[in-house]
């Protein structure tokens, strides 16, 4: 079919017309495009005949290509001689389309074969190139006798040197040794000439020398090595060897050529040189003090660890850096000079220079302040100088810290209000602070280095001079003294002190100062006196206040005693309130009667604090109470209840509160008045019994003679009905008076109650009605699926009747769409869940309608599923998604597999995210033809799926390769 096309002139006009088939104009263009023609398939034919001849022709493809390309060029001029009058346009542009490949491949391999071919020197570069040569044969003949001569001096000079010189082949086999080379090991050259110098080679070395020569390349072809050699007295020394390797002019060497000489007093020497190395790198790591040597260039050259703590730097970081580097930039120049100037001197070999203080710079950028002292000494002939630093930055800051302290004591001791001074021990005044001093209106020169008591403060009197010498020696003696005094100030004002001596002691506990302190307590002492008039006052108030105060205790208490009840009161409403609660939630969150009574009796009598609560029940009869569920309830204990006066009453309808209160008054005033506690509390919702054992059905009860009890109290729980459900009892086995309060908790528990009876009963009627909409559902579904089998076998009568292949297809697809939907009924009636449909089992039964629908072998045919986990729809996502399953497949068994062939069909339905399904049918059949049109195509079957997708409100993809894809994305409905 497509080479059919493709040869065909279709509805194409020819080329002809376009010169409106003027003879003369159609007549040039063939002319010259024949010409053309017969010229561009001469040319290759040239070409080829070149490059036969040529067999030594440089890139001959390039020739080739060239002739294929001049060939195409001319075909495409043949068919634009054809084309004048055959319109075969996909030919010709088929032409053109293989003469472009052609060309453009030709021109890309132009590309790099343009520098080659431009490299390609010419006969006068031959020529020269061919003179250059005779020269250079002519200058190599020349060069090999001057060789031959040069190789006799050589050896000449060679034999005459005292170094070891040998020559070997890779083997290790000598080659050449000089007369030294004999000497040295005690042998002549033809006992070494044609050996391996590995046995005179200490057996430890033997492999790293190896290793070592095996490293020589052509790039560096020349290696170092120093091993140790046995002589042929035995005694081992160390030698040093410059090996040079002779290459054959590729890789691999030909020969070595090595110079020796013996370095055992180096080695000796050297090893000498570490061990005192060592030791001296060990005294400099282990001191603190920063040691570092640098040399006449003022360049580093030993930082020690203790320079590494104090810098910051890492050795590695600053040996071969100037010293200026340590120091701030004002001291760069001065320092310079200094060291200079100090080399000059004649303080030299390790003499130790002026110490003098400078500051150093750390790594960081921050500046220290540091000790330093430098030497020099003179080592092989060069001047070392070595500067030993110290970090004085703790000393400087304890300076400064102490100066300071000693500013603020002065400050602090100077501003005190304390008179505060300092004594020798016998007495003699060494400082004295300004405020003692301005108080007697003199100075410290007046006093000081003089006997305490002779100054102006304690010349008040004899008595206290003496005083004062007497304290003075107590305190010289290690003890602390402590009295008030008067002391004498300014215009003989007098001032009453706190005085107090102090000893200080050194380390022997010897007393080396005395400290003297007084505060001026003149002002305290005047308030003291002022205090104690004031208190006498407040004594006599104390006294009448307490009167007033003991009144309103009284009154106080009185009040607490009231508040105090309230408080219990409303804790006990708010218990029964939280009662209430959780009674309410305890009924929401369980369906089951008796254990809701059970919980409300409890919780009642927990929370009323009683010993007995029950919840009667009305029998069926209607005339009886039942005692039913309780705490601490036995049935034995009161019986059963006849309520035929009160249900009389509640059957007359006299519902009213003045209704019943007149009934009752009536019933009490009969000459037999019987109004058990039943009736009594069915008549008039809520009783409270304060005797029981006055009551009419209790004189006579277990429930009072043995449980002793005294007092009770009954609601009704009501229904949707006049008739109440149940009454619900407390009792006390002590005397209880129970208040209005405590009936409208009881009242509030039996609300409840009548809730959760109320919700049972309206539960009890949905369930019945949801189970008696549910069968009627089932039976909407089955005869739903009955109708649509009745269709389809319809369908099948009638096509069986039709001769027509094409009517009968139509007749098989409209049956498998009914069948289609028909499953997912039949699916929804044997489901327990009449609102959603297992997807996965419904595909399963859908596919095997249409394998056995269309006859199709499953040996050949494969049906692959892949339906993801509990993925359920309803009813109208499943309808739409099982037509266009019925149509994808069907239309896959029809003509995705002609002649039997063998192939797979796959359904896949998964989840995208929260909210949408993915369902993808594909096939690997032959697939659709690739102008193939979704939108507008005339198929049923294409225009039946685009309409489900957009009912689904769907988007539909379409992907044609190898086989068929349909992916089709909906949103997920909630069900």
């Amino acid at each position: 079919m497509i080479l059919k096309e493709f040869f065909d002139s279709g509805y194409f006009i020819p080329h002809g017309h376009c010169y409106l088939w003027k003879p003369e104009l159609v007549g040039l263009h063939v002319v010259s495009d024949a010409l053309i023609a017969i010229a561009y398939y001469s040319i290759p034919i040239a070409l080829i005949y070149f490059v036969r001849k040529r067999q030594d022709l440089p890139y001959p493809s390039i020739f080739l290509l060239f002739g294929a390309f001049i060939i195409a060029c001319g075909t495409t001029h043949i068919m634009e001689v054809w084309t004048l009058w055959y319109p075969t346009y996909w030919l010709s542009g088929s032409i053109k389309v293989i003469t472009a490949i052609v060309s453009l491949y030709t021109a890309l391999q132009l590309v790099p074969l343009i520098p080659k071919a431009l490299a390609i020197p010419s006969s006068a570069q031959l020529e020269a190139i061919n003179r250059n040569l005779e020269d250079q044969i002519q200058e190599r003949l020349r060069v090999e006798e001057a060789l031959r001569q040069s190789e006799a001096r050589y050896r000449a000079i060679v034999e005459d040197q005292t170094e070891l010189i040998c020559r070997f082949l890779p083997d290790n086999t000598f080659i050449f040794v000089n007369q030294a080379y004999c000497s040295y090991f005690g042998k002549t050259q033809a006992e070494l000439i044609g050996h391996s110098f590995a046995p005179i080679i200490f057996q430890e070395d033997l492999r790293q020398i190896e290793n070592q020569l095996s490293t020589i390349t052509l790039e560096n072809p020349v290696t170092t090595i120093e091993n140790r050699i046995v002589r042929p007295n035995g005694e081992i020394r160390y030698q040093q060897w410059i090996n040079r390797a002779i290459f054959d002019g590729q890789i691999y060497p030909i020969e070595f050529q090595a110079v020796g000489r013996d370095i055992t007093e180096l080695k000796r020497t050297e090893e000498a040189l570490r061990i005192s190395q060592a030791r001296l790198s060990g005294i400099l790591d282990i001191a603190d003090d920063a040691i570092i040597s640098v040399d006449v260039t003022q360049r580093i050259t030993l930082f020690n660890k203790g320079a590494e703590k104090i810098f910051g730097y890492k050795a590695i970081e600053i040996i071969d850096k100037p010293l200026d580097v340590l120091l701030p930039l004002r001291y760069r120049e001065i320092h310079r000079q200094h060291v200079v100037g100090f080399g000059w001197s004649s303080n030299t070999a390790r003499r130790m220079g002026d110490r003098r203080e400078i500051f150093g710079l750390r790594k960081d950028g921050t500046e220290f302040p540091a000790e330093a002292s430098i030497s020099a000494m003179e080592l092989e002939g060069e001047k070392i100088f070595t500067v030993f630093l110290r970090d004085i930055t703790d000393r400087k800051l304890a300076e400064q810290a102490l100066r300071e302290s000693e500013r603020r004591f002065r400050a602090i001791f100077d501003q005190t209000f304390q008179f505060v001074g300092l004594l020798k021990p016998d007495g003699t005044l060494l400082e004295a602070n300004r405020s003692v001093l301005d108080f007697g209106a003199i100075e410290l020169t007046d006093v000081v280095n003089r006997p305490f008591w002779e100054a102006r403060w304690w010349t008040i009197s004899k008595e206290t001079q003496a005083r004062l010498q007497e304290a003075v020696a107590i305190a010289a003696a290690g003890n602390f003294v402590r009295y008030e005094v008067d002391i004498l100030g300014v215009g003989n004002t007098v001032a009453t002190i706190d005085f107090s001596l102090k000893p200080v002691k050194n380390d022997s506990q010897e007393v080396v100062l005395l400290i003297p302190e007084g505060r001026d307590i003149s002002d305290r002492k005047q308030a003291e006196a002022a205090l104690q008039k004031a208190y006498d006052d407040l004594e006599i108030r104390v006294r009448e206040r307490t009167k007033e105060l003991a009144k309103a205790n009284e009154e106080l208490q009185t009040e607490i005693a009231y508040r105090v009840r309230v408080e219990a009161e409303l804790e006990i409403r708010i218990r029964q309130q939280a009662a209430v609660a959780e009674l309410g939630q305890q009924a929401l969150a369980h369906n089951d009667l008796s254990s809701i009574f059970n919980q409300a009796c409890a919780i009642t009598a927990q929370t009323l604090e009683v010993e007995y609560c029950t919840v009667l029940e009305i029998l069926r009869r209607g005339d009886v109470l039942q005692p039913g569920p309780g705490v601490s309830w036995q049935r034995k204990l009161l019986g059963r209840a006849t309520v035929n006066f009160g249900l009389r009453i509640l059957d007359f309808g006299l519902q009213s509160a003045e209704e019943r209160s007149k009934a009752i008054e009536s019933e009490k005033q009969s000459p037999n008045p019987k109004l058990p506690q039943a009736d009594s509390t069915l008549l008039s919702h809520s009783e409270i019994f304060s005797d029981l054992s006055a009551e009419v059905g209790f004189g006579d009860s277990p429930l009072v003679g043995d449980r002793e009890v005294h007092s009770g109290m009954s609601v009704v729980v009501e229904q949707s009905t006049n008739l109440p459900f149940v009454v619900l009892e407390v009792y006390a086995a002590k005397e209880r008076i129970f208040t209005q309060d405590d009936v409208y908790f009881l009242q509030a528990i039996a609300n409840v109650l009548s809730s959760a009876i109320v919700r049972q009963q309206a539960q009890e009627q949905i369930q019945a009605s949801l189970k008696e909409k549910e069968v009627l559902l089932k039976e909407i579904h089955h005869r739903v699926k009955n109708n649509l089998q009745v269709i389809s076998s319809l369908l099948g009568l009638q096509y069986r009747t039709i001769q027509d292949k094409q009517t009968i297809d139509i007749f098989q697809e409209s049956q498998n769409r009914v069948r289609s939907m028909a499953l997912i009924h039949e699916n929804l009636y044997r489901s327990k869940e009449l609102s959603k449909i297992d997807f996965a089992e419904y595909i399963r039964g859908l596919t095997i309608n249409l394998f056995r629908s269309y006859q199709t072998n499953s040996n050949n045919v494969t049906l692959i599923t892949e339906i993801g986990q509990n993925i359920f729809l309803d009813v109208d996502t499943a309808v739409p998604c099982g037509l266009i399953i019925n149509e994808i497949v069907s239309n896959s068994l029809k003509y995705a597999f002609p002649k039997e062939e063998k192939g797979k069909i796959y359904i896949k339905l998964n989840p995208v995210d929260e909210h949408h399904l993915q369902m993808i049918v594909s096939d690997d059949g032959v697939g659709l033809p690739a102008n193939f049109d979704l939108k507008n195509s005339n198929s049923l079957g294409i225009k039946l799926v685009n309409g489900l997708v957009n009912q689904l409100r769907g988007k539909l993809d379409l992907k044609i390769g190898k086989g068929t894809e349909f992916k089709i994305t909906f949103a997920k409905a909630k069900i």
